[in-house]
């Protein structure tokens, strides 16, 4: 299949040749490269290709780092893969032949707006209307469309935004369509109480108990006396905290669930959640090692490895998955954000973050100063690197 079209309403094809023909009434979409997203764009990908002229001379290791760079540079058009952990970018769009090479080409603007991707194109609106009714911001446009099955999309025009469905587009310039992607998801990880606890948005927990916690900290606490009770807690979209006993996740638009992982060792500048009894899913490779720290080191070498097992006496293997299994006489030690150990006090890294809450009006120069501030703050719960400055938080929800 290189494409489809649409001969009626509810009346789809799948076409075997790209061939396109003028027919008055019908639409054709043409099947691409496959879509990656990044940097606040999608990209359109190509294997077997390279983009030719590069932006700088910086070869970035991971695609991620290279997509966010290109999406900053007003000169780069585009992102090639031409090895492993070696990638370039481009200021032509014009690609040439190379058999190991896969080049990814910017193309439409990303937002993330509740919970869920948009791709942004302008010059078009929506065919088709949802309602009639018109909203003043794109973000309350935004969570009624997430909220409606109906709705495919968001078209902008005149300074109000109407939700649009179906997916047929027309050619409007002066509007602006929003159009609905999949569901954004995050995870997070952070120490507490000496254990690591993981937060996955947008979802709850299973196992839901009616009582209602206003400060994260007093539920958490709460949780780690009853560790054999519960497995976690929600944070839901009005800011109160629930206490779950399961960890089964369902999708909640604004909440956060925490899982309780295991105790929070400290290997290699990562934090990592030791699971006895248990093991990790998808083995990486086939090298067997002697001991967890150098299982560990592999493993962070390792961007697809998310974690170790521990399969005998002197044998641990990297393993890809990061949800622990129950397996007697095994353990898991699964990988979490970067960690760092300053003023006494563990502290993880996220990137792409931000804390709320404001401990005093000081903004700190450098992040040792800002450590140090925090650890002595009974009010402070973390750091935020913000117009390049750093600022103490009290609130640890990201």
């Amino acid at each position: 299949c290189v494409g489809v079209t649409k001969e009626a309403e509810r009346r789809f094809r799948l076409n075997q040749h790209g061939t396109v023909y003028p027919q008055k009434g019908r639409s054709v979409w043409i099947q691409g490269g496959k879509i990656a997203t990044g940097g606040g764009f999608t990209w359109s990908s190509e294997t077997g290709k390279t983009l030719t002229g590069y932006v700088n001379n910086v070869v970035y290791k991971t695609r991620e780092a290279a997509l966010e760079a290109c999406g900053k540079s007003k000169g780069c058009v585009g992102v090639t893969r031409e090895g492993e952990s070696n990638y370039r970018l481009n200021s032509s769009g014009t690609t040439k032949i190379s058999r190991t090479s896969i080049c990814y080409t910017k193309s439409n603007s990303l937002y993330i707006v509740n919970d869920y991707y948009w791709t942004k194109v302008s010059g078009l609106m929506y065919k088709d209307n949802r309602n009639n009714k018109k909203y003043k911001t794109l973000d309350d446009a935004s969570e009624a469309c997430a909220k409606d099955r109906g709705c495919s999309g968001i078209t902008a025009s005149d300074k109000v935004f109407v939700l649009g469905r179906g997916t047929e587009l027309r050619s409007k310039p002066d509007s602006t369509v929003y159009v609905q992607g999949s569901l954004h998801t995050e995870t997070y990880y952070i120490t507490h109480g000496g254990y690591v606890w993981r937060g996955t948005s947008p979802y709850m927990l299973g196992g839901m108990e009616g009582r209602v916690f206003k400060s994260e900290i007093k539920a958490r606490d709460y949780i780690l006396k009853h560790k054999r009770r519960y497995r976690g807690y929600t944070r839901l979209e009005d800011g109160t905290y629930r206490l779950n006993r399961r960890s089964n996740k369902r999708m909640r638009l604004g909440a956060v669930g925490w899982e309780l992982l295991g105790l929070n060792i400290g290997n290699g500048g990562y934090m990592w959640s030791k699971h006895p009894n248990n093991r990790l899913n998808g083995r990486l490779g086939n090298h067997v090692y002697k001991t967890v720290s150098e299982a560990m080191a592999g493993c962070i070498a390792r961007t697809r490895c998310k974690g170790v097992t521990e399969e005998g006496n002197s044998r641990f293997g990297l393993y890809t998955g990061n949800n622990p299994s129950r397996a007697n006489g095994k353990t898991c030690y699964l990988k979490g954000e970067v960690q760092t150990i300053a003023s006494g006090v563990y502290w993880s890294e996220i990137n792409d973050a931000t804390l709320t809450g404001y401990v005093n009006k000081v903004p700190y120069k450098t992040l040792a100063s800002a450590q140090a501030a925090c650890s002595k703050s009974p009010k402070c719960r973390g750091i935020t690197l913000i117009g390049g400055v750093y600022r103490l938080n009290t609130v640890d929800y990201i």
